[in-house]
């Protein structure tokens, strides 16, 4: 995923994050995963503040992300609901894709979460839910 230009960057240690023209949240995964509850919490806090408390359409690629944590895993699938109306998460590679519809697989989120490998097919996906 590239960003575009004259859009207002987000740069947090965990990912780069813009709203595209549709109100999407963008992001970028860098490799850095959140490891304990209380820097969960830290995060979940900054995009509740970042969303205006309510619920975000978002279009993350995870190509470069660090393996999930099992604490993460576990704040995540019981905390995302409140701020996700749907999520597409891209990746090209296969063993991120495999791992993360295995984490999915055990932890089904409560709300839209595919796997895309074209950024295109993710946001037409996407769009229906904003």
């Amino acid at each position: 995923m590239e960003i575009p230009e004259n859009v207002k960057i987000i740069d947090w240690p965990t990912s780069t994050m813009w709203f595209d023209e549709c109100g999407i949240l963008c992001s970028i995964s860098k490799n850095y995963t959140p490891v304990s509850v209380e820097e969960n919490q830290h995060w979940y806090d900054a995009w509740y503040k970042l969303a205006n408390g309510k619920k975000l359409c978002i279009m993350v690629d995870i190509s470069e992300a660090s393996q999930i944590h099992p604490a993460s895993v576990e704040f995540i699938s019981r905390n995302l609901p409140d701020l996700v109306k749907a999520q597409a998460m891209i990746s090209d590679s296969i063993k991120t894709r495999f791992v993360s519809n295995l984490v999915l697989g055990f932890k089904p989120p409560k709300f839209p979460m595919r796997m895309f490998t074209r950024e295109a097919d993710a946001r037409q996906w996407l769009i229906k839910y904003i």
